[in-house]
């Protein structure tokens, strides 16, 4: 059962703003009826030059022509134009429940019986095949429209935030792409076939299918923002003997004030707590380059990729904290280190 709730007028100009499927049932009628006149203008007006070419106003007739038919352009580009602004002004979706819910409402009064039938037709996959996907993103693109949002610019902040991971308290943004059985979608984007299904229902934007591919943890960095070069003969001394391996990280650069007390420790995103990161240098032996890397990257979000080893048996921090962080990772120095700001 839906409960309505009456809310209060809101200027004309608002409304077309947010619902460009209002301004476009105003707009095209008008377009067209201006258009049509027009064309029924230069059609007398070319009728009646038949008969009167050899008259002395020949060069007057056909100067009135050219600017009919100007105008009819200039009517129409005008209407395309705010056609398009008023798409392009539509704004992320909150990434909370309740606009889920709206979504989801404008959904299922508009175009859910036109999405199961086109699904019905093609064939059915665990993961989304690249028919699904376009079926998918074209109608799930027009929910968000006749909701007011934007699809590609809340994709674009759902990567942004973090992703399945990310959000804000009380508004994880799993459950904002669970409510829309968007997760497995957005997650694909980084897939050629899922991003051309989308693209072709313009659903997203290349940007937002770039950044897509950046922020999967299984793709290595292509543009590469910042590197730390290797220190030949670097060795944290008593951890030689451990298994180095090659990993690759989005989060944060941070200095520790608990079991990472005195170094600067890469904290993911997935994984939380200092007790959790990846040291990567002490804090006094930071200098030159490095340095500047590191201050550069303060406080933004990464993707990095580098070499490191677990110290198994090992501990960092106070023996009586309220944290410690057992079997420690360390990244490599006689390796690069490379990053890319997200």
């Amino acid at each position: 059962m839906i409960n309505f709730v009456a809310k209060p007028l809101v200027p004309a100009c608002s409304v077309v703003a947010r619902y460009p499927s209002v301004l476009s049932a105003i707009v095209e009628p008008i377009a067209k009826a201006a258009g049509a006149r027009l064309s029924r203008q230069s059609d007398l007006i070319l009728g009646w030059l038949s008969r009167a070419m050899s008259t002395p106003h020949t060069h007057q007739i056909l100067i009135l022509i050219r600017k009919l038919d100007m105008l009819r352009v200039f009517v129409t580009l005008y209407f395309i134009l705010l056609c398009s602004l008023s798409h392009a002004a539509l704004p992320p979706a909150p990434l909370t429940i309740s606009a889920a819910q709206e979504v989801v409402n404008q959904f299922r009064d508009y175009y859910e019986d036109d999405f199961n039938y086109d699904m019905s037709r093609v064939a059915k996959s665990a993961f989304p095949t690249q028919e699904q996907s376009y079926i998918y993103a074209k109608y799930m693109n027009k929910a968000f429209n006749k909701a007011g949002y934007s699809l590609d610019k809340t994709l674009y902040e759902f990567f942004k935030t973090g992703g399945i991971s990310g959000g804000t308290a009380g508004n994880p943004n799993v459950l904002f792409m669970q409510k829309l059985n968007l997760t497995q979608y957005a997650i694909s984007l980084k897939s050629t076939g899922t991003a051309n299904a989308f693209v072709k229902a313009e659903a997203v934007s290349e940007r937002t299918i770039a950044y897509a591919k950046d922020v999967a943890i299984e793709n290595p960095i292509t543009n590469i923002d910042y590197v730390i070069d290797a220190t030949p003969g670097y060795a944290i001394q008593g951890l030689e003997k451990y298994k180095r391996e090659k990993g690759r990280f989005i989060g944060y650069i941070k200095p520790g004030v608990g079991p990472w007390k005195d170094w600067l420790y890469f904290e993911s995103e997935s994984l939380t707590g200092e007790q959790y990161g990846i040291g990567i240098v002490q804090i006094s032996g930071v200098d030159g380059k490095e340095l500047e890397v590191l201050k550069a990257l303060n406080g933004k979000r990464v993707k990095m990729e580098g070499t490191y080893f677990m110290a198994k048996g090992q501990q960092m921090g106070e023996l009586d904290a309220k944290f410690i962080a057992i079997d420690p990772k360390f990244f490599d120095l006689s390796h690069n280190l490379i990053f890319k700001v997200l």
